[in-house]
């Protein structure tokens, strides 16, 4: 999904600067000294996802035309900012970067929307201040990365403990099991289509003898058969519904760890992943200038119209 523009009339640095290998940002638009640069890069598009990817042309391909009544900044001036900008090697972040950090992407300033990123070493804070400063957002805000990494997965885990939690969890076993298994009729059905294509196999044997071809497909039919009786008797099994106890239990056994994940994750497919789903399960984290951190428990993402009350966090 995209991100909102800003509706509090405040410029984001990124809009300001933009990037140098794309010629973005209001101070590297060469249109405004008069430049109109046509095919500077391109969209391609994934075979077979529909997603494209942007692709930077080679300069030798851009088609660049100097337009001198659309100039509205002098070359002297032009030429002193870049110089500038070249000196400082100043450029927004690259949009859609992976974050390094468990919580990137999850914490949000509640004063701007900006995310929180990490200001410094050890420190989260308001990504709209830390590069536009009061003019961006006021929200001065700064929290140490261990510390609210560790209060949040605490504060995940006290609600995922919670008795409207686990009555839910009670609720959508009892559901699912009692749900009739629209698969069980269907693989009944095929199985009985299977026996009938080695009934009429075994009958091609009988009147012209076994060929390599009709060896083959009756391997096959035998294995496909075996297969799903198999299928079949896992499916027609009937299981005890556990009782209250028994998925608390399981339920705390399963987030007893949670405090210790980042610690815990080795990869950075690893990291992704984790942060995917605790952004799946509560969004987005809005973070006041006290530390008091704000989201919406999401699991009627997993089971539509089961809904809970906000979720805070003291971060």
């Amino acid at each position: 999904n995209r991100t909102r523009g800003r509706s509090d009339g405040k410029w984001q640095h990124s809009a300001i600067l933009g990037m140098a290998s794309r010629g973005s940002g209001i101070l590297r638009n060469e249109l405004y000294v008069g430049r109109v640069v046509w095919n500077r890069s391109e969209w391609i598009k994934r075979p077979g996802t529909g997603t494209r990817t942007y692709r930077l042309r080679p300069r030798d391909q851009w088609i660049i035309e100097d337009h001198p009544e659309l100039r509205i900044v002098s070359p002297e001036l032009w030429d002193r900012v870049q110089t500038r900008l070249a000196e400082k090697g100043t450029t927004a972040k690259r949009p859609g970067r992976r974050g390094t950090y468990l919580l990137s992407g999850i914490l949000k300033c509640a004063d701007c929307g900006a995310s929180l990123t990490m200001i410094n070493q050890r420190c989260y804070g308001c990504g709209s201040r830390n590069r536009g400063g009061d003019a961006a957002c006021d929200n001065a805000i700064m929290i140490r990365r261990e510390k609210v990494e560790a209060r949040f997965l605490a504060g995940v885990r006290e609600q995922m403990l919670a008795d409207s939690t686990i009555r839910w969890a009670e609720r959508e076993i009892a559901r699912q099991m009692d749900e009739p298994d629209h698969d069980l009729a269907a693989l009944q059905r095929e199985l009985g289509e299977v026996a009938a294509e080695l009934e009429r196999v075994v009958g091609a044997i009988c009147k012209v003898g076994i060929s390599a071809a009709l060896e083959a497909k009756l391997r096959s039919l035998e294995q496909r058969e075996r297969d799903l009786k198999a299928t079949l008797a896992t499916v027609t099994t009937v299981t005890a519904l556990p009782d209250r106890a028994s998925i608390a239990d399981q339920w705390r056994t399963l987030l007893d760890g949670l405090e210790h994940l980042p610690k815990l994750l080795e990869s950075a497919t690893e990291l992704e992943t984790a942060r995917q789903s605790l952004k799946d399960f509560l969004g987005e984290v809005r973070v006041d200038r006290s530390g008091i951190g704000r989201a919406d428990l999401r699991l009627q993402r997993l089971v539509a119209g089961v809904g809970f009350e906000p979720t805070t966090f003291g971060l």
